[in-house]
């Protein structure tokens, strides 16, 4: 059996303890950061200190999450995932971790965003300069993905660039040393997100930081609105319909192997 919590704050015990998301630390690893930083500090009464190592103790707790009608975050899990967690702590965990996805989902829309508005003022900035240096080139089609390694690489429908002209932007592109940081940087925040953001959790495994060149092309993105959302531009978007595919062969795949 499986069961579904809507978290409740009012159940919240006074040693409640939720830590704060960082990018790539999943919630015990959270958890631990936070009890040895208040350690060191001397900052621990002997009930939260209970309590941090109670949590520790549920290290392995599988669950899921998505959202109901009201956009209220849901924790599902299953029966026998709580049958060794005593039942007074069963809430404070639940409670504990609802709020540390809260937290996940915002900060990782928050870094994001950020990154992407510094992204499109350099790409603007960037073709500005193109249209004043080789204007019949900033006018041609083309966009660019980003690598595991943090290198743009320039892409463009077939025959609408040349070897040169694509040689050209690449080494262009990536000497906008702050610019491909960026780029990689929300790659992986992208990637990141995958663990967190309930519609999207769907394709964690699918999309990774070695293949999102394959899902998300930046260049698509800046060049034609896709920082808005509902343009078919965004990264979300992007990511969505070439993840669909890859799930809909993956199922296509497996029923001709029964």
């Amino acid at each position: 059996m499986s069961s579904t919590i809507t978290p409740s704050p009012q159940t919240q015990q006074h040693a409640f303890v939720a830590p704060r998301y960082r990018p790539g630390v999943d919630y015990w690893q959270a958890i631990k950061q936070d009890y040895q930083s208040q350690l060191t500090e001397g900052a621990l009464t002997p009930e939260r200190e209970q309590t941090y190592k109670s949590m520790l103790a549920t290290q392995g707790f599988e669950y899921t999450t998505e959202r109901n009608s009201y956009n209220r975050l849901l924790l599902n899990f299953s029966d026998e995932s709580i049958e060794n967690i005593r039942p007074e702590l069963v809430t404070n965990l639940i409670n504990s971790l609802a709020s540390y996805e809260e937290d996940a989902i915002s900060t990782l829309n928050w870094m994001m965003n950020l990154r992407m508005e510094q992204m499109q003022d350099m790409f603007t900035g960037f073709k500005d300069q193109l249209r004043i240096c080789l204007p019949d080139l900033a006018d041609k089609n083309f966009g660019f993905t980003v690598n595991e390694h943090g290198i743009l690489e320039v892409t463009s429908p077939e025959g609408a660039l040349t070897d040169k002209e694509i040689n050209q932007l690449n080494g262009w592109l990536n000497d906008l040393d702050d610019f491909k940081e960026l780029t990689f940087e929300h790659a992986k925040l992208v990637v990141h997100s995958l663990k967190h953001v309930p519609e999207l959790t769907k394709y964690d495994g699918i999309v990774t930081l070695k293949n999102i060149y394959k899902f998300v092309d930046y260049g698509l993105l800046l060049q034609n609105g896709g920082t808005s959302p509902a343009r078919g531009f965004s990264w979300v978007e992007q990511l969505q319909v070439q993840a669909e595919k890859v799930l809909e062969q993956r199922q296509a795949e497996n029923k001709l192997k029964k």
